[in-house]
């Protein structure tokens, strides 16, 4: 793709995110903060012929590692394309929220989706911006975009052709996964953890802070 071409891309609908990030490096810069307290992702969606929505997911991979590490309990689950921002996605001109996408979706894509791509998915009109709750103590940015069936499965057909030379890395397999049953899945984590919320809460007599709720282990399993 020619500098030309890559020069008319507008991420202008997304500047709020672009923002949000800046301030984190900001502060890092300044000494009021010790990390850059934010990550950014792309969730990737397709419809079938049955008109049914699906989304891109990866099987983690924790303990099949240089240095295996899973204190949050997900290997072999499956997430989304995202990774903390770092002080280095700041050095391009485009902002570093896009810049660290890019780079986070080409190095766990083993290449399957190229930065280049990946900037040029997020200058679509179409994309929005997810953002997690709140933003007041760390900043999420997710993307979401919708590709063609024919672009769909060059991704996941290019990953698995590759991913055999690569039996370490972060991501093992990348499948679509139905998005009706990831709410599903999603509402029944919801209800246990509200329900063993209510039931500590009780035990202890008092609601926990948001602290408190970040540190529960038994919280922090069903969470995850």
């Amino acid at each position: 793709m020619s500098a030309e071409v890559r020069s008319v891309r507008d991420f202008g609908h997304l500047q709020e995110a672009a923002e949000a990030v800046n301030q984190r490096i900001a502060a890092v810069r300044s000494g009021a903060a010790d990390k850059i307290k934010a990550s950014a992702g792309l969730i990737l969606t397709r419809k079938t012929e049955g008109g049914e929505t699906e989304v891109l997911m990866g099987r983690l991979n924790k303990l099949n590692r240089p240095n295996p590490k899973d204190e949050a309990g997900v290997h072999n689950s499956y997430g989304l394309f995202s990774g903390g921002v770092e002080l280095k996605d700041s050095e391009s001109e485009i902002p570093a929220v896009f810049t660290a996408t890019a780079r986070e979706v080409e190095e766990e894509s083993l290449g399957a989706l190229s930065q280049e791509k990946v900037l040029d998915l997020l200058s679509l009109s179409t994309t929005k911006l997810i953002k997690n709750a709140g933003w007041k103590h760390f900043t999420a940015a997710s993307f979401h975009t919708t590709i063609s069936s024919e672009e769909s499965e060059k991704i996941v057909r290019t990953f698995n052709s590759i991913i055999g030379n690569h039996q370490q890395h972060e991501i093992t397999s990348l499948v679509w996964v139905s998005l009706k049953q990831v709410l599903e899945a999603q509402a029944g984590k919801d209800e246990r953890y509200n329900g063993l919320k209510s039931q500590l809460e009780a035990a202890r007599g008092k609601p926990f802070s948001a602290d408190e709720l970040r540190d529960n282990k038994k919280l922090g399993k069903i969470y995850n």
